[in-house]
């Protein structure tokens, strides 16, 4: 259901778009999280509603423990608690993608021996649904098998429409689950952010967010759920009406409420950053890295903001794993490497005055995705480059970057080298050569 899902709404929530109380990428401390411990023997039992409290505390307290965020992830769906799912899934999604398949066969595994396990059957579903994966479609039919009227069927329904281009059957699927559960606020969060996206009616997904917000305050449930219903709306202020002052009031009940989702601060910063305050942004920005050393959004934040500035980086390079490379990049030297989510690699550049070109290639463009940025001594970039063609992708397939920058006598200049993305490793080679005339 998530794929194009979340990748929409990480580009429109904090193009984002996850490790309190981690300031390092050294590794947590060996003792195993209490919470993790018992919310796991709670999983495997299939008690996903006792679970679900201690995983969500666990994940939000280490937000490198993969199985305990897969668990969470599959928890959130077995119980409904959809307007949860954006965490866990972005984090899964760039630590350890391969954790789909397998959570889709533990819910396989569930039904195989309880076939009308609406629980596992909706995660399943939930899991599959992306408007092109027949499976998803097939997922679909056997939660309306098990219940024919279950609100999470139709709301699974209203995003396969949203995927496949049918925006209509869509807006219909969902409107018949806000119709079958008017009162049940993780239905209504989850089904409001894509009537801005998918049906260009930001109005009504407002509308839906101030109910839901209504129906959390009033019930006293979750703050997770209720800082994700602020979070989501004040996106919409900002972006779609462009109403800043109601997102920033938004996007700060969010941070009150759960202060250790780093997206929100991702959010924050990305409003900041719009709207040119660059040392507010830069704050929220160097809290988010600190918190999670994984999130490309505070990632290209700093190097965004860094860049607006003049300030430097710092924050990128003390919050990943730093590797100073033994020797210079020269002419008649390349620089040879090996990259990973939470790694900066550092090459100092060996140049004269004069103009220079700077490309960094993946040995594996199926594993890695190297970005490139070029700062002077002092860590303050001078030009970023994600992609060659900067589409996202290059016409060979390849996802290099390549940086051309005039070089001053009696400067120092620093080849970084960083992963685009995340959740995987690779080699990469640095060349530099004068620029073509």
């Amino acid at each position: 259901m998530f794929t194009k899902r979340c990748l929409v709404r990480m580009t429109l929530i904090f193009v984002f778009v996850l490790l309190a109380a981690i300031t390092s990428t050294v590794a947590q401390d060996a003792t195993p999280n209490p919470d993790a411990v018992e919310g796991a023997a709670m999983y495997e039992a299939g008690d996903y509603a006792a679970a679900l409290p201690l995983l969500r505390e666990a994940a939000h307290t280490d937000y490198t423990d993969t199985e305990t965020q897969a668990r969470y992830l599959f928890a959130v769906l077995y119980t409904g608690q959809f307007a949860e799912i954006e965490f866990p899934y972005f984090l899964l999604q760039l630590q350890a993608p391969d954790a789909f398949a397998e959570l889709v066969a533990h819910g396989e595994a569930i039904l195989e021996e309880s076939p009308d396990d609406l629980g596992a059957a909706i995660a399943v579903a939930g899991l599959l649904v992306d408007g092109q994966n027949p499976a998803g479609q097939a997922a679909i039919d056997r939660v309306f098998s098990i219940d024919p009227d279950n609100a999470y069927g139709y709301d699974l329904l209203a995003y396969q429409g949203f995927y496949s281009g049918d925006g209509e059957a869509g807006r219909e699927a969902a409107e018949l689950a806000l119709e079958i559960e008017p009162e049940n606020a993780q239905l209504i969060v989850d089904l409001a952010f894509p009537f801005a996206w998918a049906l260009n009616d930001p109005d009504r997904a407002v509308e839906l967010l101030t109910e839901a917000i209504t129906l959390l305050t009033d019930d006293d449930m979750s703050d997770v759920t209720l800082a994700e219903a602020y979070a989501d709306r004040a996106q919409l202020h900002f972006y779609d009406l462009d109403e800043p002052a109601s997102a920033l009031d938004d996007i700060n009940r969010a941070i009150e409420l759960n202060p250790r989702n780093f997206r929100y601060l991702n959010g924050r910063a990305s409003f900041h950053e719009a709207a040119e305050d660059y040392a507010s942004a830069m704050a929220d920005y160097e809290q988010a890295i600190s918190m999670a050393p994984v999130s490309p959004s505070a990632r290209q934040g700093i190097i965004t903001t860094a860049l607006a500035t003049g300030l430097p980086m710092n924050a990128l390079i003390d919050n990943l794993a730093f590797v100073e490379a033994e020797s210079s990049l020269t002419l008649d030297a390349p620089y040879s490497g090996e990259m990973t989510d939470l790694r900066i690699v550092g090459v100092p550049l060996e140049v004269e005055a004069g103009e220079f070109t700077v490309t960094v290639e993946a040995e594996d463009v199926m594993t890695l995705d190297p970005a490139l940025i070029i700062t002077d001594g002092d860590n303050v970039p001078l030009a970023y480059q994600d992609d060659m063609d900067g589409e996202g992708s290059q016409q060979d397939g390849a996802y290099n970057a390549q940086i051309t920058f005039t070089a001053e006598a009696g400067t120092s200049y620093i080849a970084y080298i960083i992963h685009s993305g995340a959740g995987s490793e690779g080699g990469f080679t640095v060349t530099l050569e004068p620029a073509a005339s």
